[in-house]
């Protein structure tokens, strides 16, 4: 299977856990050997840790997620307890790269063409699709709307964005599991813990 179909699939089955207070952990930095300049830039204001679960036609896939999402990039991490680091992608604001991480394979790719739609969108939306919220309201939390879903144009395709399970902390409401929709193929996310830029870590019991 092509890496890119493996990426598209393997990420829409991306969280399924629930998490302890005891599960908190807090975020660690990618391994600085990796040799790609392009994280060093990424300066993040929000970091995700989570799990993840795909199912599709053609592939089926779980495992554990980081996400760093910065003002005009981001990068996504996926490994497996046995396997270690699966792959993991990045996206600056002309385009992006893929990287293998068993065989150190790297493919790049355009913003036209991404290997998973919702990397078509900006890094700031995908912050407040993350966080439950508009993007105009993603930035202070206070007073967002709660919707249970939310449809987003993605070319010739429809992101079908659900939020079955919301998690209140600090005054704060914030999603506990996120469901996206493409097509035939779906990325489940259960949020074991966000970092705002600040420094403020919310872990989700």
């Amino acid at each position: 299977m092509a890496p890119f179909r493996f990426l598209s699939l393997g990420l829409i089955a991306l969280l399924l856990a629930s998490c302890s207070p005891s599960s908190f952990v807090a975020l660690e930095r990618p391994p600085a050997d990796f040799g790609f300049g392009a994280f060093l830039e990424i300066k993040p204001d929000l970091l995700v840790r989570c799990k993840a679960s795909l199912t599709g036609p053609a592939l089926q896939e779980a495992g554990d997620c980081r996400l760093w999402i910065g003002a005009d990039r981001l990068r996504l991490e996926v490994s497996h307890p046995l396997a270690g680091l699966v792959w993991f992608v990045e996206r600056g604001p002309t385009g992006g790269f893929w990287v293998d991480g068993q065989t150190g394979q790297r493919q790049t790719f355009d913003l036209d063409h991404p290997p998973l739609p919702w990397l078509g969108l900006e890094p700031v939306e995908l912050k407040a699709l993350v966080l439950g919220r508009s993007l105009a309201g993603h930035l202070g939390l206070e007073g967002g709307e709660r919707p249970q879903t939310r449809q987003l144009a993605l070319g010739d395709q429809q992101l079908q964005v659900s939020y079955p399970l919301w998690f209140k902390q600090s005054g704060l409401e914030l999603p506990k599991v996120i469901e996206l929709v493409v097509g035939q193929d779906r990325l489940k996310l259960v949020i074991l813990e966000l970092q705002l830029g600040r420094g403020e870590a919310l872990a989700l019991p």
